[in-house]
């Protein structure tokens, strides 16, 4: 079927607080929290073929969800 990507503009917790973009939920809601994401649809993208040889990360490290 079709692909979907959903993007988030804004996080809000069940407070009424908006979360900053450089917030982490674990530091800032615990399990009891409802946040409300405003979201929207974007078309997916598809990476470029790679050839394992890209040095366009060389030096800089790797987001936080990838470690």
């Amino acid at each position: 079927g079709p692909e979907t990507w959903v993007g988030v503009r804004a996080l809000r917790a069940s407070s009424g607080g908006i979360l900053d973009p450089d917030d982490r939920v674990r530091d800032v809601a615990d399990d009891r929290e409802t946040l409300t994401a405003e979201c929207t649809n974007q078309a997916p993208t598809r990476p470029a073929p790679a050839d394992g040889a890209s040095g366009s990360s060389a030096g800089t490290a790797s987001p936080d969800m990838f470690r």
